[in-house]
């Protein structure tokens, strides 16, 4: 557990200073596409025995084989995602760090231990008289609209079992989803710019646009996979953004992760905390993925002690 503690001091770090997370860069995945990281309401996750179990594929192996949750999650990330807000309150993440007057936004930033998993979907774009359009095709005139529907699911650890993903064209194209799995803290603003434009791209400049009455908003902490009575006790209420309350963030930050030392009263387990989209759509194709992440849990396949 404490290696999981010392993972996020570059979080504070960021976090504490106004500049730490402007321009904060996308990986390379997102450079060369038009597509980003996702962050969604935690989702519950079954885990499976991974590669490195013994008898995994028959199901003998148990619990207590497993490498301890921390270990089994390779890779540590600070993501920034931006969501322009329409009417009805909910909109897609996009690459857009530039706030207008007069529109509303939701700006999430995760500090995350995770492992990424495969998703296998079936995707149908279809025009609004129900005739099929080619999935990719940006240059189509016609209003469209996305189908999502499950696809047969396979482990790809088990030599028995076959590692090609089914294929259904009455269903629609197969898309493989990339899902990430595992635990993080979690701080989200929602704003709304009143005057002139407003960097969204660091917490300190949304607080300095909120001392300069550029905008109003509230801001939220909230945990991923990490629970305790603790845990509990050190988040902060929703509070209006300014100075003093992204500080008061910072400082709950620090107190979770105090009590994260404390192996006994605070308990990690894995969730889905957010998914790659790689393939536009907007808000209509990530609704339709986390309905097939909610309908049927996805299944992660934990690494066991060699």
């Amino acid at each position: 557990m404490k290696k999981f503690t010392l993972y996020l001091v570059p979080l504070l770090v960021l976090t504490a200073g106004c500049k730490g997370l402007q321009n904060l860069p996308q990986t390379m995945g997102e450079e060369n596409s038009a597509y980003t990281y996702i962050p969604i309401d935690p989702l519950p996750v079954f885990q499976e025995p991974g590669r490195s179990c013994p008898g995994s594929c028959e199901g003998s192996s148990h619990e207590e084989n497993y490498k301890k949750l921390i270990e089994s999650l390779p890779d540590q990330a600070v993501r920034l995602a931006v969501t322009h807000l329409d009417g009805e309150a909910s909109g897609s993440f996009g690459p857009a760090t530039i706030g207008y007057k007069n529109n509303s936004y939701q700006v999430v930033l995760d500090y995350i231990s995770v492992d990424a998993t495969q998703l296998p979907i079936y995707v149908k774009r279809v025009t609004n008289k129900g005739d099929r359009v080619p999935l990719y095709a940006d240059s189509l005139k016609l209003p469209t609209r996305y189908v999502v529907s499950a696809a047969p699911r396979i482990n790809p650890f088990c030599e028995e079992n076959n590692k090609e993903f089914v294929k259904n064209e009455d269903l629609g194209d197969l898309v493989i989803v990339p899902v990430y799995i595992g635990v993080g803290l979690r701080m989200t603003a929602s704003v709304k710019v009143t005057k002139g434009e407003v960097n969204l791209s660091s917490l300190g400049a949304l607080a300095v646009a909120a001392e300069a009455g550029k905008l109003t908003g509230s801001l939220t902490i909230q945990t991923l996979g990490i629970t305790g009575e603790n845990v509990a006790t050190s988040l902060p209420l929703p509070s209006e953004i300014n100075q003093t309350t992204i500080q008061n963030a910072i400082l709950s930050l620090g107190s979770i992760k105090a009590v994260l030392y404390d192996e006994v009263n605070t308990k990690t387990t894995p969730r889905i905390v957010g998914i790659y989209n790689p393939i536009g759509g907007g808000k209509e194709i990530v609704n339709g993925i986390i309905s097939v992440l909610a309908g049927d849990p996805i299944r992660w396949y934990r690494p066991c002690v060699l």
